[in-house]
């Protein structure tokens, strides 16, 4: 079984296995317009990953949330 590090592996994975429904997931965390928009996805990928059995490394929610805020600093910033 497959650990994904990061959303460039599972980006990875998605097309290796043609999921163009996790690819939109992962473009609408990465591209949202919003937070609540972006929170959501993540949601929605990490249940996308459940149901597809794969596992996630330790610091892929942590990734994932750092990302997040990382982005909505910037914004906030701007």
């Amino acid at each position: 079984m497959e650990i994904i590090e990061d959303l460039e592996q599972l980006w990875n994975w998605a097309s290796d296995h043609n999921n163009m429904k996790l690819k939109g997931l992962i473009n609408r965390f990465k591209y949202g317009e919003d937070l609540e928009e972006r929170i959501i996805a993540l949601a929605r990928i990490l249940q996308t990953m459940r149901r597809h059995r794969l596992k996630r490394s330790e610091h892929f929610i942590r990734h994932c949330l750092l990302y997040i805020c990382s982005e909505e600093v910037g914004e906030n910033e701007a």
